[in-house]
């Protein structure tokens, strides 16, 4: 649903999961479905097509994510600072 590209497909995805006979097995996933359907001009792509984001579909949260996780993966690679640098290259 996120990526629907048009409003009338995101109904029609809407409308499956809520006649979905899996999905009405789940009582608390249909609430959870219908909660952030109430907030769908947050999040789906159909609807954020008049802002400003220049294509980029991300928000502040993901990118400190992965800055966090590069920075502890890549931690002993990325010297930071010129002198572990340079001890680093003699």
């Amino acid at each position: 649903m996120v990526y629907a590209n048009t409003e009338d497909v995101l109904n029609n995805k809407y409308k499956n999961i809520k006649q979905d006979s899996i999905s009405k097995q789940y009582e608390k996933y249909i609430r959870h479905v219908d909660t952030y359907w109430e907030r769908r001009q947050e999040w789906a792509i159909c609807d954020r097509d008049n802002t400003s984001t220049r294509g980029i579909n991300t928000n502040n949260y993901a990118e400190a994510g992965i800055r966090i996780l590069k920075d502890i993966v890549f931690q002993r690679f990325r010297p930071t600072i010129w002198f572990r640098f340079l001890n680093l290259l003699l």
